[in-house]
């Protein structure tokens, strides 16, 4: 996952590296239990963001299960209290893995997140969050 990642992110112009601090996004109950890792989109204007989370899960099916419980969770009030009202999530599901990305538009330092959000929307198939 890491080097497909790497590919669509240096096709945008950015990279992508491991992550040396702590960094847990708000997630719903499938998600919170499940293996991950977590990367991070160099920023260079917003060294605190470009946070990518991969869960792994038991196969493609779970994987779109535990995505869809996800954007669900972000749509209910105790899943926005946990982001800004303005985020925007980018939930992918490729083969068994779900990718995770927030971002504000309105006030992200770096310009550059909106193209890794636009890298990661061209892996896998989407996952939307109601509005």
């Amino acid at each position: 996952t890491r080097g497909v990642f790497e590919r669509a992110l240096g096709l945008r112009g950015s990279a992508l590296r491991d992550v040396q601090s702590p960094f847990r996004p708000a997630e719903g109950d499938l998600l919170s239990v499940a293996p991950r890792a977590v990367y991070q989109a160099v920023l260079p204007k917003d060294p605190a963001g470009g946070f990518i989370v991969v869960y792994e899960l038991a196969d493609p099916d779970h994987a779109q299960g535990a995505a869809e419980n996800q954007a669900a969770f972000l749509a209910t009030g105790y899943g926005r209290v946990q982001t800004s009202i303005d985020a925007v999530d980018v939930i992918r599901v490729l083969g068994s893995t779900v990718i995770l990305y927030t971002w504000v538009p309105g006030s992200s330092p770096d310009p550059n997140a909106a193209e890794v959000a636009a890298a990661l929307e061209t892996l896998g198939i989407g996952v939307a969050v109601p509005s």
